[in-house]
């Protein structure tokens, strides 16, 4: 007796088509899966990356992009201090007092052939004049 209720059940034929949809769609994704299952299986790690949003890409995008401007200063800022540490021998005070000197008394000589070159020429010509 209790199959007489499902045989005058109308939903049952309903039913039944439902299950067999849902057993075609299972045997479609298990055929699915056994073709690309060694594609599947290398993509899975990959799957948090996939199924990130896009606006959060963009973020981590520009939050790199920034990254690397710091990093780009950072490195020229330790270039600079390297060649500033190397050549610190060529800013030292006492060199510079050094040279200093140096052009001074450069420029005494320099005057002094100035001055002896223009009595030299004032005499020549005085010399001429004479003549």
């Amino acid at each position: 007796m209790p199959r007489v209720s499902l045989l005058n059940d109308d939903t049952v034929q309903d039913r039944v088509e439902e299950i067999y949809e849902e057993l075609e769609q299972a045997q479609y994704a298990a055929r699915h899966i056994q073709q690309h299952g060694v594609s599947l299986t290398k993509l899975e790690p990959l799957l948090p990356v996939l199924q990130s949003d896009l606006q959060h890409h963009k973020q981590l995008q520009q939050d790199y992009a920034q990254a690397q401007n710091v990093q780009r200063q950072f490195k020229q800022q330790a270039f600079a201090l390297n060649e500033v540490v190397h050549r610190r021998a060529h800013f030292s005070y006492t060199d510079s007092a050094g040279m200093l000197n140096a052009d001074n008394n450069l420029n005494d000589k320099l005057r002094q052939r100035l001055e002896h070159a223009a009595a030299e020429r004032t005499r020549t010509r005085e010399k001429l004049r004479q003549y």
